[in-house]
């Protein structure tokens, strides 16, 4: 069976930090705040991830897939044509928020932003060639947390911004749904589980149910998965992103760059993975952390399926 992906990287390169600090952190607890203001992503830089992505993806010999880019540059879509030699193609942009980008034989079409999910930070297409069947993806970008407070505008714009991610959803008629991208949220947190929100949920046992308003099924979140406890040496994915303040939370890891995955296209899933290494190349620092000298603050998430 042919092996096809889906992709999230929030390409920002972070906010500036001592260079001293990005091997030696130990005592870097009180990190400043993310710059969410502007993408920080030099044209270097950017082009080395997507490059090393495509190559790691012909490792794997996946010829199929798609990727959602999140704080990109300007001229991101010529770039990546340019960088893999027009393997991927840009098929739809919202802002310099999320990019969608296909590989491979693949039919994009119905590209819209959902600009009143708030400020441009969602976007939908469906594909063609992916899976069997046609399959509609939601690429977004939510607020972050930590530049806002709490009862702000982000809180109260969640419950709409949700629901209309979820009113994408063709069900029953087109079964195949993804959304994926920088939630700024934990698998955990209510944006994600509840009723109210995405209601993507961790057991595959409860896929069968049925949301009492909408009537869909719920999302499988494959992400809970990464949330034990990890022993193994700092080398491993312990998170997609690393950050900590002590004014803000306690937590240093989060898993905010999710896929989520309906009921039909968790049958075709293979297995997710939080990428530390792509194509022989590691991406992490010996802290473990994100080397954002190389690619990102942010570490790149894929599922891989069976077409």
């Amino acid at each position: 069976m042919e092996k096809v992906a889906v992709i999230t990287w929030n390409l920002r390169a972070g906010p500036p930090t001592d260079p001293a600090l990005v091997e030696n952190d130990a005592e870097a607890d009180e990190e400043a705040p993310p710059q969410t203001t502007t993408p920080g992503a030099d044209a270097g830089r950017v082009e080395r991830c997507v490059v090393w992505l495509t190559q790691h993806l012909q490792s794997l010999g996946i010829e199929r897939a798609v990727a959602v880019f999140q704080e990109v540059p300007e001229s991101f879509a010529a770039l990546l044509a340019g960088a893999t030699e027009e393997a991927w193609s840009v098929v739809g942009a919202a802002q310099r928020h999320v990019a969608i980008a296909t590989l491979g034989p693949l039919t994009a079409t119905n590209v819209e932003a959902l600009s009143s999910s708030a400020m441009d930070r969602a976007l939908r297409v469906d594909v063609d060639g992916l899976l069997a069947s046609r399959v509609r993806i939601v690429g977004l970008h939510w607020l972050d947390r930590w530049s806002t407070q709490p009862g702000s505008p982000r809180d109260k714009m969640a419950g709409v911004f949700c629901w209309n991610v979820r009113n994408q959803w063709d069900y029953p008629e087109a079964p195949h749904f993804i959304v994926l991208g920088d939630f700024n949220e934990s698998p955990y947190d209510s944006m994600l589980v509840s009723l109210h929100g995405l209601w993507a949920i961790r057991d595959r046992a409860d896929l069968r149910r049925t949301h009492p308003i909408d009537k869909r099924p719920p999302l499988y979140n494959p992400m809970w998965s990464f949330l034990p406890e990890r022993r193994e040496p700092p080398h491993g994915p312990h998170g997609t992103y690393h950050w900590y303040k002590n004014s803000v939370s306690g937590v240093r890891w989060w898993h905010i760059d999710q896929i989520l995955l309906s009921p039909s296209a968790v049958d075709q899933l293979e297995r997710v993975d939080i990428l530390i290494e792509l194509n022989g190349q590691r991406i992490v620092n010996k802290r473990g952390k994100p080397d954002v000298r190389l690619t990102s603050d942010h570490l790149p998430v894929i599922a891989i399926l069976g077409a």
